[in-house]
């Protein structure tokens, strides 16, 4: 294609008028966009479920492991000696 064949062939196309959607077809095409706006809504709330149910997942992980290194942690298992229950000198 030419550059002459393409700057005719835009200028066609912006000087062509819309064509009117046929009122029997209005209705069937708004039907369509409410059951796509309502897939859409219906994805986001899977994407968003999705994303909670991971977080919560990845938030019980590292508190599970958080406890269970801490269960298995000796230096807190009894108190550390101190010199004033001991009753000795401070």
């Amino acid at each position: 294609m030419t550059q002459d064949e393409l700057s005719r062939l835009l200028q066609h196309a912006a000087s062509a008028t819309p064509a009117e959607v046929p009122a029997a077809l209005e209705g069937s095409i708004m039907q369509r966009v409410r059951t796509d706006t309502g897939r859409a809504r219906r994805w986001w709330m899977l994407t968003g479920l999705i994303v909670m149910l991971a977080l919560l997942a990845g938030i019980t992980t590292a508190a599970f492991i958080g406890w269970s290194k801490a269960v298995q942690d000796p230096i807190h298992a009894k108190p550390p000696a101190m010199p004033l229950f001991k009753g000795g000198p401070l």
